[in-house]
């Protein structure tokens, strides 16, 4: 591999060649996309498999919603389940000591 001096360049040739740089990683990036889903494509005409039906997106079953934990004792509305952020009417709760009253 060749190695260039790049010590004696002026910023705006240093800025010149990081563009050409970023420009040419983005090209290298879109040719090695384009050329694994040609192999890809060819992997599965091979095994008879049509690509649309080796991509498509199973089947995720009956996701439930988590159950509610908390629930906002001004508005019935709000709800917590527990799992991540709290929402505001929580945190406002639990800084005062009392999220457990809010408990389902």
């Amino acid at each position: 591999m060749n190695t260039v001096d790049i010590s004696t360049l002026t910023i705006p040739e240093l800025k010149g060649l990081q563009s050409d740089v970023a420009k040419l990683i983005e090209k290298r990036n879109t040719d090695a996309i384009s050329n694994a889903r040609a192999q890809i494509a060819e992997i599965a005409k091979n095994a008879g498999i049509n690509l649309k039906d080796l991509v498509a997106k199973g089947d995720k079953g009956d996701v439930k919603k988590a159950p509610i934990k908390f629930r906002d004792p001004t508005d019935a509305n709000n709800t917590w389940s527990g799992r991540g952020r709290l929402p505001n009417w929580a945190l406002k709760m639990k800084e005062a000591g009392t999220l457990d009253s809010a408990r389902v």
